[in-house]
């Protein structure tokens, strides 16, 4: 249906870097982060789209290299960005959480623009850092 087309906006997000405001990791001194991106839906249930490599030693300032992941919004509400520490034999540990909107994501695609911005990433609603990401328009498949 053209109607169901219309609404299953496709864009790129270019994951930079992060600033973290402190080690979450109580055994170490160091920590490996990576980058979980979710799809939230209308009615709260969640799903999964990708995540970023592990930045090996990123400790307070990960970088991921420009890593680029198509999303589609598919239904969704918002696109969540949760920031963890990755362990081995422990609980991967989240950092923070970062929510953009899909209806602010289609502003900006529809107009035609790339838009970096850095978000504040909170955790328990207290800010722990932030994470600069480009949000816009997928290239043609």
């Amino acid at each position: 249906m053209a109607g169901g087309d219309a609404s299953a906006l496709r864009f790129q997000v270019t994951i930079h870097e992060c600033r973290l405001l402190k080690i979450f990791d109580t055994l170490k001194q160091t920590q490996d982060v990576y980058v979980g991106l979710t799809r939230l839906l209308p009615n709260g249930k969640e799903g999964q789209i990708a995540r970023t490599e592990t930045c090996k030693g990123g400790n307070l300032n990960p970088k991921w290299d420009d890593e680029r992941f198509v999303v589609c919004q598919a239904g969704g509400r918002s696109l969540v960005l949760r920031v963890f520490i990755e362990h081995f034999f422990r609980v991967d540990c989240l950092c923070g959480e970062a929510e953009l909107a899909f209806e602010t994501i289609r502003t900006s695609v529809a107009q035609g623009s790339n838009v970096t911005r850095e978000v504040q990433i909170i955790k328990k609603g207290s800010p722990t850092g932030t994470i600069r990401v480009t949000v816009g328009r997928a290239a043609a498949a």
